[in-house]
């Protein structure tokens, strides 16, 4: 039966999981360390982890080429790249990838970003109040929308 945490109010699958949240979350313990270099953590798969930046070890192996890693949610990830059919499709051309990250990284640096492309995902707009300073004061009224890029250090606003 799924338990809730009181804390935060997410559900775990049983009470060991809730358990482990709290001493976690919101308890803050990190009972396991790093003999190398002493980097605490909350979960002993974490520390394997870590452990193994140190030791360089790579247990997890692809099936379909050479590529090691220490991490298995990175080799899942790997394997998805070698599947025929891609989750993610771009609409302007054949790339496809398995995620959405890299069509947003792949539209952005191969299609004009301003014209026919899909910015839903990359839209914030904001109507500015008529007392703003920053407003135009021969257009108060006016939408300005702010394209989000990763890539870039600034968002540019444009006036519609």
């Amino acid at each position: 039966m799924r338990k809730q945490c009181l804390l935060c109010m997410n559900f775990y699958a049983d009470i060991k999981c809730l358990k482990k949240h709290i001493r976690e979350v919101h308890k803050r313990l990190k009972p396991f360390q790093c003999p190398v270099c002493g980097f605490t953590t909350g979960r002993k798969a974490t520390l394997q982890l870590h452990v193994r930046q140190h030791t360089r070890e790579k247990p997890y192996a692809c099936p379909t080429c050479e590529f090691k890693t220490g991490d298995h949610n990175v080799l899942r990830k790997h394997v998805q790249r070698h599947m025929p059919v891609k989750k993610y499709q771009c609409t302007f051309c054949s790339y496809s990838c398995t995620e959405r990250f890299r069509l947003k990284d792949h539209t952005l640096a191969k299609h004009n970003p301003g014209t026919d492309d899909d910015l839903s995902d990359r839209l914030s707009i904001v109507t500015f109040p008529d007392n703003l300073s920053t407003v135009s004061e021969e257009d108060p009224g006016t939408v300005y929308i702010q394209l989000y890029s990763p890539h870039l250090s600034h968002p540019e606003s444009t006036p519609c």
